[in-house]
């Protein structure tokens, strides 16, 4: 089995840090598909997590349309969430996501101010994003960066692969829905040779 999964949150991951650090962004979202290796789908999920003494900053919101009001009204609590990730985790054989190492942190921040034992890291991943790079060839608004190409947002990548707009983007469910089309999708691509 595979499973795709997004998340939404307060902010950005700071990769240097402690996961357990306090500045590290809060879950405010997670959605997950658990496929077979053909793509058809046999589960998914759509939660928001309900915040305990925390905020959304309003910059969060702007950019995923979810409130602290939103998210206390209809959120359901960390442990609930982190007790679907880990029972879908158990199922798949790859984890896959769109900056996966983004995600899988936050992940690993949830567990830890949960105190839920959960080795986020126990199956493999696999990140589109990444994968997509030398595809999609998106140019780095800075001529001067080191790499080649820029690593992709999931929209490029549906303007790229499928010449189509990624409408509803930075909703976790849109999101994992559109990863895992790009998934399958670039499955069927070969890199051209140099």
């Amino acid at each position: 089995m595979i499973l795709f999964f997004d998340t939404e949150t307060t902010g950005l991951v700071d990769f240097r840090a402690n996961p357990a650090a306090d500045h590290q962004p809060h879950l405010v979202q997670f959605a997950a598909l658990l496929t077979e290796k053909d793509g058809t789908e046999r589960a998914s999920v759509d939660l928001l997590v309900r915040p305990a003494g925390w905020e959304i900053p309003a910059a969060a919101a702007a950019v995923h349309g979810i409130t602290t009001e939103a998210a206390e009204r209809c959120g359901v609590p960390l442990r609930s969430v982190l007790s679907v990730f880990w029972g879908m985790l158990q199922r798949a054989e790859i984890v896959v996501g769109h900056n996966v190492p983004f995600d899988l942190a936050v992940m690993d921040t949830a567990r830890h101010r949960a105190q839920v034992p959960v080795d986020v890291y126990s199956v493999p991943s696999h990140c589109t994003m990444r994968t997509a790079t030398p595809l999609a060839k998106v140019l780095h608004a800075n001529p001067r960066h080191d790499r080649d190409w820029k690593w992709p947002k999931l929209e490029e990548c549906f303007r790229t692969f499928f010449d189509e707009p990624l409408d509803g983007a930075h909703d976790a469910l849109v999101d994992v829905r559109a990863c895992a089309r790009l998934y399958f999708h670039l499955q069927t691509i070969k890199e051209p040779a140099l």
